[in-house]
């Protein structure tokens, strides 16, 4: 076998495994750091998909036939019209 100057054999392996347990703990921090960030997207998600429920149901509130109509009779004093006042076109 041919001899590094200096080093040894011991050298060379010490050097290949500080080499791999860095790569493994790079490696490792890797894996913690997105898990971290698929922890924080799940709870945007959550959180959006809350405000897209109470959203929808706000929707439902404001387009419902009985709210409309009340907001018609009251900001806008509209009411059913009477008979004499409807008009069929040819």
């Amino acid at each position: 076998m041919w001899k590094l100057p200096g080093w040894g054999t011991y050298g060379v392996l010490a050097a290949v495994g500080l080499a791999l347990v860095l790569s493994h703990l790079w490696i490792r921090l890797q894996v913690v750091s997105a898990g971290y960030a698929l922890a924080d997207t799940r709870q945007i998600i959550n959180a959006l998909q809350e405000e897209h429920h109470a959203l929808t149901i706000e929707w439902e509130a404001a387009t419902a036939p009985s709210h409309l109509s009340q907001l018609a009779s009251d900001r806008l004093g509209l009411a059913v019209p009477r008979p004499e006042q409807i008009v069929i076109l040819p």
